[in-house]
């Protein structure tokens, strides 16, 4: 949980700096942390897209907590989709 919680706030600094919104030093860092996150994670689902087809539940919810968490969200499909 509290892996999550500190990737929100690299998802919400990285998002406020692609935004324009954080203008102080170490933006230019902030975007790239937040390209980063979003190409390594939407690889991740679709490297892992079988796997979330399997686990059941809302598609398209499982798709937006894996592009928000990665393989934190993936660890815990892995036991559900058997």
């Amino acid at each position: 949980m509290v892996l999550k919680a500190l990737l929100l706030l690299v998802w919400a600094w990285g998002l406020a700096c692609a935004a324009g919104a954080w203008s102080a030093r170490g933006a230019q860092a902030g975007r790239a942390i937040f390209w980063m996150l979003l190409v390594a994670h939407a690889v991740e689902t679709a490297v892992y897209l079988p796997t979330i087809r399997a686990a059941g539940g809302s598609f398209a919810g499982h798709v937006l907590v894996t592009m928000l968490f990665g393989v934190l969200h993936l660890r815990e499909l892995a036991p559900a989709a058997g």
